[in-house]
């Protein structure tokens, strides 16, 4: 139950794994967790969300893979993120996703930095508090 994701409950919680359980068998998105290695404990998610699931969502002219992460608080600033994301990307790249891209708070300055250490690239604003990233071809 990770309270940074804007969830109030374990019911949210548990909503939202069994909804994004049926979103991977119908192909919309994946989410991912990522847990502590010597607790076991799960400390944050990488969800890849699809193209056609984001057209529900946003009016883009082209629409990319989205890449969308959080962490549990005491986790941020620790670089996991930066190392963690270009194997993901990587593995993502293996399965014929090429065009992969991410929406960033202007405020969030951590995720900013993530972006820059993962290679993606600052594209265009997309609203009037974030920003459209997307990842380079490595």
């Amino acid at each position: 139950f990770l309270p940074e994701k804007r969830l109030h409950s374990v019911v949210e919680a548990e909503w939202l794994i069994k909804s994004n359980l049926l979103n991977f068998h119908a192909g919309k998105n994946y989410f991912h967790f990522i847990s502590d290695k010597f607790s076991g404990k799960i400390v944050g998610v990488i969800d890849l969300i699809s193209p056609e699931q984001a057209k529900k969502h946003y009016m883009l002219p082209e629409y990319p893979h989205f890449v969308e992460f959080y962490f549990e608080s005491g986790m941020i600033s620790k670089n996991i993120m930066s190392s963690l994301l270009p194997p993901f990307l990587n593995a993502i790249r293996k399965q014929k996703v090429k065009n992969i891209g991410a929406v960033v708070d202007r405020q969030n300055i951590i995720a900013r930095q993530v972006m820059q250490k993962t290679g993606f690239v600052f594209e265009r604003k997309f609203d009037l508090l974030q920003d459209l990233y997307k990842a380079s071809d490595i």
